[in-house]
């Protein structure tokens, strides 16, 4: 019996409205999505968070030292501790040189009045979110817990300031589409909480958060040691 010819052609299902790509349950387009997706950036620990997702079942990711390096290396101006968004710790700085200054009369790039180095300490615990350096986490929230160190120092006619401590990481990761924010600059998608991304960022997101089945699942990292001054360009761990 002859086939009858149709005017409606066959439709992939990434045309077809019918299919529900995200609870496919193809193990070929699976591997074929999650192969796509993980080769978009040259990151090996980018490849393991996406087959984390797909395969993981949702189980936590911990992140070691060495894989926190492929996130932001150590001294990296994202990983500035001595910043606004670090509000705890940029008021305690604030206090302690004022108390300083307040108590002993000492001031920055004047002719010290006491002769030896007078220090004032202060623990601190404090979170924050952060921007990844390399296409790993999203924005992520940074928490460290340590002790900010300030102290006059005669010789230098200024004060000598360090905290140092422990930090540790938290993101949630997931395909999650920003809202676009209308006051943000153009090139970017912005959202409350959020570091921004480019428009490929987003662009890329949304694709994964359509096609890409898998479970959302939490980052941790272990807790390491971490030190900055005022000036250093960032954090070292």
């Amino acid at each position: 019996m002859p086939v009858r010819p149709t005017t409606d052609p066959a439709l992939s299902p990434l045309e077809d409205p019918n299919v529900d790509l995200r609870e496919s349950g193809a193990p070929g387009y699976t591997a074929i999505v999650a192969w796509l997706a993980a080769r978009k950036y040259d990151n090996e620990l980018h490849k393991e968070l996406v087959y984390h997702y797909v395969y993981g079942k949702g189980r936590p990711f911990l992140l070691p030292r060495a894989k926190m390096q492929q996130v932001i290396e150590p001294g990296h101006k994202n990983l500035r501790l001595f910043h606004p968004r670090f509000a705890t710790l940029t008021t305690a700085r604030r206090e302690l040189t004022e108390q300083l200054t307040n108590e002993h009369g000492v001031r920055q790039g004047q002719t010290s009045p006491v002769n030896d180095v007078v220090t004032l300490t202060r623990p601190i615990e404090d979170r924050s979110t952060v921007d990844c350096q390399y296409p790993t986490l999203g924005a992520f929230q940074c928490r460290i817990s340590g002790t900010l160190t300030v102290s006059w120092v005669p010789n230098f006619r200024d004060f000598d300031i360090e905290f140092s401590g422990t930090m540790s990481w938290w993101d949630r990761w997931d395909f999650d589409p920003l809202v676009p924010d209308e006051s943000a600059p153009p090139g970017s998608q912005t959202a409350p909480g959020s570091g921004g991304r480019s428009d490929d960022a987003e662009w890329g997101t949304r694709l994964a958060h359509t096609f890409l089945p898998g479970t959302p699942f939490d980052v941790t990292s272990e807790p390491v040691p971490v030190r900055q001054k005022p000036n250093d360009p960032g954090a070292t761990y």
